[in-house]
C-alpha cells in the first residue's frame, strides 16, 4: 500500500489529464447550468514565483489553460526523461528518491 502511494505521484501531467478527460467538464455541467469562463489558480513550478513566506505564489490563468492542459496531458510520455522540465524540481527529485529508497528497503 505504501509502495503504491509512492508510485502514484500526482504530477503536472496527471493533473492535466484529470482536467481534460471529460470528468471535470461533466462535474461543471452538473453543478452549473452555465458559466461564462473558467479561471484556474495555479503555482507552476517552472515559474518559480514565491511569496514573502517562501511558499509558491499562485497565478491566475484563463480558459485558454484548458488547451495548455490538453497539450501537457499529451506530453506525459516525457515523464521521467531528460525532456521532463518538471522532473528537475526539488519536489519531483525528492519523490523519485523516496521511491528508490523504499524499493531498496523492500529488497
Amino acid at each position: 500500500r505504501s509502495l503504491f502511494k509512492l508510485m502514484a505521484i500526482k504530477d503536472e501531467y496527471e493533473v492535466a489529464r484529470l482536467y481534460t478527460d471529460g470528468s471535470f467538464a461533466a462535474e461543471l455541467g452538473k453543478q452549473f447550468q452555465s458559466y461564462d469562463k473558467l479561471e484556474f489558480h495555479l503555482a507552476p513550478p517552472i515559474m518559480g514565483r514565491r511569496g514573502k513566506d517562501g511558499k509558491p505564489r499562485k497565478s491566475s490563468f484563463g480558459p485558454w489553460m484548458m488547451k495548455g492542459f490538453r497539450l501537457l496531458a499529451a506530453m506525459k510520455g516525457l515523464r521521467g526523461t531528460v525532456f521532463d522540465v518538471f522532473g528537475y524540481s526539488t519536489e519531483r527529485r525528492m519523490e523519485r528518491q523516496l521511491l528508490a529508497q523504499y524499493e531498496a528497503d523492500l529488497d
